[in-house]
């Protein structure tokens, strides 16, 4: 909860601070949050998807011909994991389609929000006119620099949701072919 300055000159430019709902530092701290939270999602994946190459790789390499049912067995399961998770990742992928669509909307909405704001001071006749003016600008740049935020916010989570049908089965082979 914000408290208002007793200051007269401070609360006279309260209309220069951002609506919580504004509030760049949040949009970027949220947006971090979510990179970052892929990023290592996605690291983890490499890791673990390189470990399970090579012991995999090594099981092909040591077997003679024809291969062991248990060799069998493996190749088996490497392909139908990567059918599955394939499958899941495009539903999960698809399914965040609309959350990116209205996040897209918003961004071309920005620009075109600022530039009527912009176009609004050719009619100014008053300071106060002006005032509001400027503090209707400075809200759209906020606005605008929050679309910006929450598509990228967005599109990290999608690309979350896909990498997590993968990372799962990566780490348990990872974890099981490494004993």
């Amino acid at each position: 909860m914000t408290t208002r300055s007793t200051d007269p000159f401070l609360s006279s430019l309260s209309w220069l601070m951002p609506a919580p709902a504004l509030n760049p530092l949040q949009a970027w701290g949220n947006y971090f949050s979510v990179a970052m939270k892929t990023g290592v999602m996605a690291t983890e994946l490499v890791i673990a998807s390189q470990q399970t190459i090579a012991q995999r790789a090594a099981l092909l390499a040591g077997s003679s011909w024809p291969p062991s049912k248990a060799l069998q067995k493996e190749i088996f399961i490497m392909g139908s994991e990567k059918v599955t998770a394939a499958n899941a990742a495009a539903s999960a992928w698809l399914g965040s389609a609309p959350a990116l669509n209205q996040q897209m909307t918003e961004l071309s909405q920005a620009p075109w929000d600022m530039s009527s704001t912009l176009l609004a001071y050719n009619s100014l006749e008053t300071v106060a006119d002006f005032q509001h003016a400027q503090q209707q600008w400075l809200q759209s740049v906020w606005k605008s620099q929050r679309a910006v935020l929450e598509f990228w916010s967005s599109a990290a989570r999608a690309a979350q949701g896909s990498l997590r049908h993968y990372h799962a089965p990566a780490m348990a082979n990872a974890r099981r072919l490494t004993k």
